[in-house]
């Protein structure tokens, strides 16, 4: 397990000395940077406590995806494996119950440690016997794999939008919005291989078009059942569903665009850096895309031409 764990910090260090940051400089903005995206949530909105859950859910979920976890009992035993999977979901998700304790949410603090220490017995395994239907075509990959992957978590989201419309709580309806466009870019996290993007027909701009209508169609769809039902609720301030429409749309492109910059490779810690600090502050997330667009077209066209 230590030999592990110490690879990571040795990947982690790396990969900040390629992006030009020294490690502990790294760590120290990491730091920094977290306990600002923290004060700014709890100051802003009293469900700051559900945000910043729905974030550490979403890293959970992960490390807990298939590949990683077969690589990882390829090369250790099952009880070392869960040692492995309980060290790392602990070093998680205690940052996100420091900042609950500090900033009062007290039963927040025990909850989600108690939500790493079960997720660390979980792991999606990539094919079953038996396929779940999703509401998506299966090209593009990303939203019928990524449903797939994270039913338990949108059960939850559907699950706080139920309850919000039931007790006439119109923020909490928009709050699980919101999370339903959180889902959308963690689906686009992974990085598919070279080869079945080399295949298409497509120029650079032409495969990263049809990529972004369908994420914001995708995208669309998991919110709309929300959105819709809300509509009814009296008392709603209904101008907020198109602005957080839009300003999921942005987030969810930006992390489409940002998994293309370093293309074929896996997406680098700065743009994953950056997009963490720019979702606090959705001008900056506009910026962003448009960045990362320009620069994954760059990268794209070194394949598709």
């Amino acid at each position: 397990m230590n030999y592990h764990l110490r690879h990571m910090i040795t990947i982690l260090a790396r990969r900040c000395r390629e992006i030009g940051i020294a490690p502990g400089l790294a760590l120290v903005l990491g730091i920094v940077l977290f306990a600002g995206a923290c004060w700014l949530a709890f100051s802003r909105t009293v469900y700051a406590p559900w945000i910043l859950s729905g974030f550490a859910l979403g890293y959970l979920l992960r490390l807990s995806t298939g590949q990683r976890n077969d690589f990882i009992l390829s090369v250790a035993d099952t009880k070392t494996y869960r040692q492995i999977r309980m060290a790392e979901n602990g070093l998680l998700v205690s940052p996100f119950a420091v900042a609950f304790l500090v900033f009062g949410a007290w039963w927040f603090a025990p909850g989600i440690i108690v939500l790493g220490l079960l997720l660390s017995f979980i792991r999606f395994k990539k094919s079953s016997s038996f396929t779940i239907p999703t509401p998506f075509g299966s090209r593009p990959w990303e939203f019928a794999a990524g449903f797939r992957r994270t039913l338990p978590f949108l059960g939850i989201i559907y699950f706080i939008a139920v309850m919000g419309w039931v007790v006439g709580n119109f923020n909490l309806g928009m709050f699980a919005l919101g999370l339903t466009f959180l889902a959308s870019m963690y689906f686009h996290y992974e990085t598919e291989p070279e080869f079945p993007v080399w295949i298409q027909a497509f120029t650079a701009k032409e495969f990263l078009m049809r990529k972004s209508l369908t994420a914001i169609l995708y995208s669309s769809v998991l919110g709309l059942p929300i959105a819709i039902s809300y509509l009814f609720l009296p008392g709603g301030t209904l101008w907020v569903i198109p602005l957080i429409f839009i300003i999921g749309w942005i987030y969810v492109l930006c992390v489409l665009y940002g998994k293309y910059t370093d293309f074929p490779s896996k997406m680098g810690m700065a743009p994953e850096l950056l997009i963490g600090f720019g979702m606090w502050f959705p001008p900056a997330m506009l910026v962003l895309m448009i960045y990362f667009y320009f620069k994954s077209i760059k990268r794209l066209r070194l394949t598709l031409g």
